[in-house]
């Protein structure tokens, strides 16, 4: 049996974060909606599958790859307009036999049907399965000949006017979508409720308990709360006081942060919550968050989220107001050494890392420029003055006054994973603390970044600048 998907992957009810990421890829219950249509396909019986693609068509097939592991034969389709798939197929369908059954499925769109529903619909042709609402779910199981009358521009959700012969409905309890973020919301939470019964999960997904689904690797600080149903994915961290549902989803590779809370909400895929943070009937997807309610969304220039509708941590956000305080101090106190650098020297500049960072994948790190001085062709930032013009950085909270030494992209992945992961939980510092602990080899300076990453708070940081002014008032004895 063949089978005709529909993922040309532009919704743009999911516009900015579509920009990245076809809506047939959007998760429910932390697997891309196109794996799901994927199972029911193969449930259905159908072996030749073609999916007819349009926006990011290299991730979808990124996502799907041959089809062997459903034991499908998958052959993709570019439509050159995202609403008029169906011109595409007139050439390839011509040798198709005109009395084989056509399956046809929407890949942001999974109709709720029951097993005796789901055999009428593979067994009947023409049927179309609609929603309460009387519009179309973007199903259908058809037959070649109902294909050839279509007109080659026909929009898709218009494939039932152009048929020329009578044809069955078939109307769904409830749908799945991805076509707009509250439909993706209320897919996600319709899930939850179903208790898992209506798909397959992620393999790495297990039900720890009625209405909890935690995947591999996961981290799960001792006093975090987890109130069910709550599905968390893989390789996510819940740190100390973090509350986590009821109603929520966590996709694979999330970060939430000490005492924020998450309820009735869904986190996707590589995305940190901050600190103290609390989230209500909220997508937050990396740097956007959209409430379902309000139906606004709200752009975070940071990597991080850092909306705080909670009291903020104190002694952090006290520290952080002394160091942008001790860096407009020296700025205005050096200003004349400033200027006769200016003069006599180049300034230079170098992209560095920004930490912490929350995500893995290099392409998604932020940079910020790491100044230098140098004076002559030879010069390299670590043999000029790096402090003066980075003061600015510390200024803007691109860097802190302890903390690890800048590194590159080029540098961080040359370091042992372990060790790179380490030092995206880090922080850049002025001063290397590294350096600070005089480590004089590779085996020195990872032990003193271990150590470091495990004390980094404000105390432990004023400790370390006490004895850096200690150190500097014996010296100079």
């Amino acid at each position: 049996m063949k089978a005709i998907v529909i993922a040309t992957g532009f919704q743009a009810g999911l516009h900015p974060s579509i920009d990245t990421r076809p809506s047939c890829l959007f998760g429910l219950a932390g697997k891309p909606f196109l794996l799901h249509v994927m199972d029911r396909l193969s449930l259905l019986g159908a072996k030749d599958i073609h999916v007819i693609q349009h926006h990011l068509p290299e991730k979808i097939r990124e996502c799907l790859g041959s089809g062997k592991r459903w034991g499908l034969n998958i052959t993709y389709h570019t439509a050159t307009l995202p609403d008029h798939p169906f011109s595409v197929l007139q050439a390839v369908s011509r040798q198709w036999d005109k009395e084989e059954t056509i399956l046809i499925g929407s890949g942001d769109m999974i109709p709720s049907l029951n097993q005796e529903e789901w055999k009428q619909f593979q067994e009947k042709s023409p049927t179309f399965i609609d929603q309460d609402s009387g519009q179309w779910t973007g199903w259908a199981s058809i037959q070649k000949k109902d294909l050839e009358m279509l007109h080659p521009k026909a929009p898709f959700l218009e494939l039932a006017t152009g048929m020329t012969r009578s044809f069955q409905s078939l109307n769904a309890s409830k749908t799945y979508s991805a076509r707009n973020y509250q439909e993706l919301h209320t897919a996600n939470m319709a899930f939850l409720k179903s208790n898992g019964q209506e798909f397959t999960l992620p393999s790495a997904a297990r039900e720890v308990e009625p209405g909890v689904w935690i995947s591999r690797n996961v981290m799960i600080h001792p006093r975090a709360h987890i109130k069910k149903p709550v599905f968390i994915g893989t390789n996510c961290q819940v740190l100390a006081g973090a509350v986590i549902g009821p109603d929520t989803i966590l996709e694979d590779d999330c970060v939430i942060d000490e005492r924020s809370h998450v309820t009735d909400s869904i986190v996707v895929e590589s995305s940190y919550i901050g600190e103290n943070l609390e989230l209500r009937r909220t997508v937050a997807d990396q740097s956007i968050l959209y409430h379902i309610d309000y139906k606004t969304q709200i752009p975070v220039s940071d990597q991080f989220i850092i909306s705080r509708l909670s009291p903020p941590h104190i002694p952090t956000i006290l520290f952080k107001f002394f160091e942008k305080t001790v860096a407009l101090a020296l700025l205005l106190l050096l200003s004349p050494l400033l200027l006769y650098l200016f003069a006599t020297h180049k300034l230079e500049k170098q992209y560095k890392v920004m930490l912490p960072a929350s995500n893995k994948n290099p392409r998604k790190w932020i940079f910020f420029p790491y100044y230098y001085f140098t004076k002559g062709l030879e010069s390299h930032p670590e043999q000029s003055n790096t402090f003066i013009p980075n003061l600015w950085n510390l200024l803007l909270g691109r860097m802190h006054i302890i903390g690890v030494s800048p590194r590159s992209k080029e540098e961080l992945l040359e370091l042992p994973e372990d060790w790179r992961h380490l030092i995206l939980q880090s922080k850049v510092g002025l001063f290397d603390y590294a350096k600070i602990q005089n480590a004089e080899d590779e085996d020195h300076t990872f032990t003193a970044e271990i150590y470091y990453s495990a004390k980094q708070k404000p105390l432990f940081d004023l400790k370390v600048i006490r004895d850096i002014i200690l150190n500097r008032i014996k010296n100079n004895k």
